[in-house]
């Protein structure tokens, strides 16, 4: 279901993506998540900003990294008018020596979770 197409979101609390990355990539990613809106050639809400998305693994071990989206009833309004979202990543390799191999994997998992006000009911097709 995509948020935007809801008739009436104002039942919607809190909106909370929870995204778990696994990696054994030998560099670290940082970055953020913006929503915008093109028609109006703005930024609308920084979802998350300055933000390891992707934690280095230079001994081969898997490092684990999660990141949590935010959107509250506030901010929601924000979100439904945005038509893109924006990632500012930013690779950094701390003068590392740094190869990439088959072995290398990086694996995630995303949980999404809806706090709501009063009773919802949805329709199936």
């Amino acid at each position: 279901m995509m948020l935007s197409e809801l008739d009436s979101p104002e039942w919607i609390k809190k909106l909370t993506l929870e995204l778990t990355l696994n990696s054994t990539l030998p560099f670290r990613l940082n970055g953020g998540f913006y929503m915008y809106d093109s028609e109006r050639d703005e930024v609308t809400d920084i979802l998350l900003q300055n933000a390891t998305l992707l934690e280095a693994s230079y001994d081969g071990q898997t490092k684990t990294t999660t990141v949590v989206l935010e959107v509250t009833e506030d901010r929601l309004q924000n979100v439904l008018r945005s038509d893109q979202i924006i990632l500012d990543l930013a690779v950094d390799t701390e003068s590392q020596d740094v190869s990439l191999n088959v072995n290398q994997t990086l694996n995630f998992f995303v949980k999404a979770k809806v706090e709501y006000d009063g009773n919802v009911e949805f329709e199936k097709e």
